[in-house]
């Protein structure tokens, strides 16, 4: 049976998204798992491999909507590395890595969307596509539009930005570290970064900031280059 399909390029905010999840943003985007995929050494045929982080509400449901919307990507876009490469091609909307070759778009079928990301020129995996319930995304990346709140320990808002977007943390003797911000809710926030994931409460790490001297600044294009970046001595209170 043919399975309507909505194609579209993916959208900044929605790249973020094309990538494993925390298990915090997993249950509350309703992120299922991930697919991955390579041609063989003929280019024709795409052996897959799922990993399921989370089963769907209706298992059944899910895997069978998900293998209608596989079987026609495999007829079209997915026929064969050519097919890939001239439809990526053709598509130049569609969201491109300025550091890769890699085109991202999202499907959208009746319960689920699938964000792709297609790496045409790979020999190693050129397929990945993370699947998520549409209602479960939709509604936390609205609600992640609010942006990430910083704030002082008496909850004077001191700035906010969108989320995925980095701060700079100074230490009071001038070493920083850059991170990666998630939006989890309101009052809570994710820091990423070479030791993991940590989950913060906004008037905690703000508590944490006062206590160790440390000062926060949102990063803007030119100040994401983390290549200077020194590496502080653990602090206690910051390594968790």
């Amino acid at each position: 049976m043919k399975i309507d399909l909505n194609i579209r390029p993916m959208t900044p905010q929605e790249k973020i998204y094309a990538e494993l999840q925390s298990s915090q943003i997993s249950q509350q985007t309703g992120f299922i798992g991930v697919l991955v995929g390579n041609f063989n050494q003929q280019d024709r045929d795409l052996p897959m491999k799922w990993n399921i982080l989370q089963e769907p509400p209706i298992k059944e449901a899910f895997w069978s909507e998900a293998q209608s919307v596989l079987k026609e990507l495999r007829n079209t876009i997915f026929k064969d590395r050519i097919s890939m490469q001239e439809y990526c091609a053709s598509h130049t909307s569609f969201f491109k890595s300025q550091s890769a070759d890699v085109y991202g778009f999202r499907v959208d079928s009746a319960r689920y969307s699938y964000l792709i990301l297609c790496s045409p020129q790979s020999k190693d995996r050129c397929l990945y596509l993370y699947a998520y319930s549409t209602e479960a995304l939709e509604y936390h990346m609205k609600k992640a539009e609010r942006g990430i709140r910083f704030i002082t320990p008496d909850y004077k808002e001191k700035f906010r930005f969108a989320d995925g977007e980095k701060i700079r943390i100074i230490g009071a003797d001038g070493n920083f570290r850059d991170r990666i911000c998630r939006y989890i809710d309101d009052t809570h926030f994710e820091t990423e970064g070479e030791f993991g994931g940590t989950l913060y409460h906004i008037c905690e790490f703000a508590e944490l900031c006062e206590q160790t001297g440390s000062q926060v600044i949102p990063l803007d294009g030119e100040q994401k280059d983390v290549s200077r970046e020194q590496r502080p001595p653990k602090t206690k209170g910051w390594e968790r």
